[in-house]
């Protein structure tokens, strides 16, 4: 059995961190070049941001699959 991340998903102290690592290693690029670590890094805070955007938009009241399959029978 892993370990089940699906908690951290929408909390901003882990997204923040999420973004924090990444930029303080950016920041370190800026002394000491590297482009692996810079190709690395980048995708990494776009999918950090995404996750900051999925957090912070308002849920909507969506139906459950199931009741269309009810309303059929």
């Amino acid at each position: 059995m892993g370990y089940d991340f699906s908690r951290y998903h929408e909390d901003l102290r882990y997204i923040g961190l999420n973004i924090l690592g990444p930029g303080c290693i950016l920041f370190s690029l800026v002394f000491d070049f590297n482009l692996a670590s810079v190709i690395a890094q980048v995708p990494w805070i776009l999918l950090t941001a995404i996750s900051v955007m999925k957090a912070l938009r308002p849920r909507s009241r969506q139906m459950p699959r199931t009741a269309g399959k009810c309303m059929r029978n």
